[in-house]
């Protein structure tokens, strides 16, 4: 679908010269219901419409389009996808798309007399190009930590520390991609932690009734694609380790896993499936397809596992669940590092090491006193340092620092 204002007449190539407010285009790499665009939409969400307007770029309608608040304008631009893998073909192809793309936002940016463009994750190159060219304060927000192929990952890193005004990190980890660059400022990303709170009402559905046990089960979830980077076959071989135990009452125990199918990882996903169908902890373990909204989940949920065998740059379900006064147990590495403190308000083993992580398992599920104080500490952890609030007082504090008056005078910082 091309942008909605390219048949509109032109009204200025002024930054700020629509009133006082700083005039932001934010655009969304893509309209799929993603982590990124999650953290972009609590952003949204408080973004004072008296001091901010703004300007969200989609590249088609998607499933995002009816959860954007209604103070924003929602303009659509296609914007190409990068592929991991392709020939000469896709690359022509990738070009046409992207000049066109470039010019697009280039237009939309003149007509909504823009002072600031956020780009939201790293691949969101075109747009970036589209803000240098016209001009324009860039701050570009990047979630990844890394992805394949490697060198189009960093040569994205190199070009973002060229181009950006500011680089918003969601995580120490990814700061440190960009060597020290006064442009990189680390923000956190933020949940709404009056939403996930221990006492949250899930919105009239049951998370025992909906994965089918009762509610004096024992619940340990994984949240997260079903990927090979996730390490789902830890997981289940965690599963596996702990109903070996034969631990007094594992019978209450269950093991949920969660997520849905992503193009690419057809045959990893049915491995995965079979593998449970095929587990000699089957009668313990549960899948359940992707999730809009967790909320019921992680409400049955008593222990949340992330086995992601990479390093990953943030962790928003770990924040969800610690909010929700639920312990997280994770790998020792990327954001989950900076999120949890080992002992305190979760643990860091890594996914490999199935036995440590049955040890505390089990201990837990002995302990319910334990398992209480771990997850106090996991929500205190969550509503003082990921707070969506916050996040938000930061990009703002960002926005203003960026432009030198509320009329969009831009104060370039090279």
């Amino acid at each position: 679908m091309r942008d909605e204002v390219i048949h509109l007449p032109r009204v200025t190539d002024t930054p700020g010269s629509r009133g006082s407010r700083i005039a932001v285009l934010i655009v969304q790499y893509l309209a799929e219901n993603s982590g990124s665009w999650q953290v972009l939409r609590n952003l949204l969400e408080r973004l004072d419409p008296g001091e901010f307007r703004i300007v969200l770029v989609l590249p088609e309608k998607g499933e995002v389009g009816g959860t954007v608040p209604s103070h924003v304008a929602i303009r659509y631009s296609r914007i190409p996808r990068l592929r991991a893998r392709g020939g000469f073909a896709y690359l022509a192809g990738l070009l046409f798309a992207g000049v066109r793309s470039i010019l697009d936002l280039r237009r939309i940016i003149r007509h909504e007399g823009i002072d600031i463009v956020h780009c939201n994750s790293l691949p969101n190159v075109f747009a970036a190009l589209a803000a240098v060219s016209t001009g324009r304060v860039l701050v570009w927000h990047v979630h990844e930590l890394e992805f394949r192929p490697r060198v189009v990952f960093g040569a994205l890193v190199w070009l973002c520390g060229r181009l950006a005004d500011r680089i918003v990190c969601v995580s120490k980890g990814v700061r440190d991609l960009f060597g020290g660059s006064p442009k990189a400022v680390l923000i956190y990303n933020g949940i709404d932690v009056n939403r996930f709170r221990p006492d949250a009402a899930s919105g009239g559905r049951d998370g025992y009734g909906w994965i089918g046990v009762r509610q004096d089960a024992f619940v340990v979830t994984q949240l997260g694609r079903i990927v090979p980077i996730k390490g789902v076959e830890w997981f289940i071989a965690l599963a596996e380790a702990f109903v070996a135990r034969q631990v007094s009452g594992v019978e209450s125990v269950r093991f949920v896993l969660v997520g849905g199918l992503i193009a690419g990882h057809e045959e990893y996903f049915s491995a995965m499936l079979r593998r449970m169908d095929s587990s000699p902890a089957r009668d313990h373990l549960i899948y359940v397809p992707a999730l809009d909204d967790p909320l019921a989940i992680l409400a049955a949920t008593h222990v949340l596992v992330q086995s992601s065998v990479i390093a990953e740059s943030f962790g928003r379900n770990l924040v969800e669940a610690m909010a929700m006064g639920k312990p997280v147990l994770a790998s020792p590495m990327g954001g989950p590092a900076e999120i949890i403190r080992d002992g305190i308000d979760g643990f860091l083993v890594s996914p490999r090491d199935v036995q440590r992580r049955a040890d505390i398992l089990e201990e837990l599920f002995r302990d319910r006193p334990r398992l209480a104080r771990l997850g106090a500490a996991a929500r205190g952890r969550a509503y003082g340092n990921f707070s969506a609030d916050r996040m938000a007082s930061d990009v703002c504090g960002l926005y203003r620092s960026l432009c030198a008056s509320t009329a969009g005078v831009v104060s370039r910082a090279r």
